[in-house]
């Protein structure tokens, strides 16, 4: 159906593959059927994730795992995956999806910013290893955006969110996705192992 939507809205052809990032003989086979379609795999956005919140105390050693699993795990599964196809090529786009948990953490997501900080190292290593291999492997982090999850806050909990937020309000998705588009660009060709960050926060270095 968003395949549908997003061909008739854009005049662009789009398919969707179902995929566990959780299962390494999925994601090959996702990556070989988009091969055996295209002939090649030029750009990859890791845009997944799963957040459960808990206070440290309360967080239960499966929960910690499963975060751990698709933020972080599944990124790198799929970079195994594409890595090879891309040097043949001699081109690549990565831009992997993190957040500002990652980057300063956040009281009652400590498996959640713990996975989203290794993602990014995993970002930055991942570009030095294909610095000369004409891929470029780079980081988003959002603000707190505009969705479906935020909706279905409380309005004391909203007010709350946007009380931290020097600019006052959410990010749009239209404007998460022009940093990610960005990244993939080709005026983006000489950025790589970066984390662009989506907020008005400022964040220490």
């Amino acid at each position: 159906m968003l395949a549908g939507r997003l061909t008739e809205r854009c005049g662009i052809e789009a398919w969707a593959v179902e995929l566990d990032v959780r299962d390494r003989t999925g994601v090959e086979r996702a990556v070989q059927s988009v091969l055996e379609r295209h002939g090649r795999l030029d750009l990859l956005v890791y845009c997944t994730g799963v957040a459960l919140d808990r206070m440290l105390p309360n967080l239960e050693p499966e929960a910690f795992t499963l975060s751990l699993d698709v933020n972080v795990s599944g990124a790198f599964r799929l970079l195994q995956a594409v890595l090879p196809v891309m040097r043949r090529q001699r081109y690549g786009r990565i831009v992997h999806v993190t957040s500002y948990a990652g980057i300063q953490g956040r009281a009652g997501q400590s498996a959640y910013a713990a996975a989203k900080a290794a993602l990014i190292g995993l970002t930055k290593s991942a570009a030095l290893e294909e610095i000369a291999s004409g891929i470029t492997v780079n980081a988003y982090a959002p603000s707190v955006t505009e969705s479906p999850m935020t909706g279905s806050l409380s309005p004391a909990a909203r007010e709350r969110l946007l009380a931290q937020i020097p600019l006052g309000r959410m990010q749009t998705p239209r404007e998460a996705a022009a940093g990610i588009l960005w990244l993939l660009s080709e005026e983006a060709g000489s950025v790589t192992g970066q984390v662009l960050i989506g907020d008005s926060r400022i964040y220490p270095l």
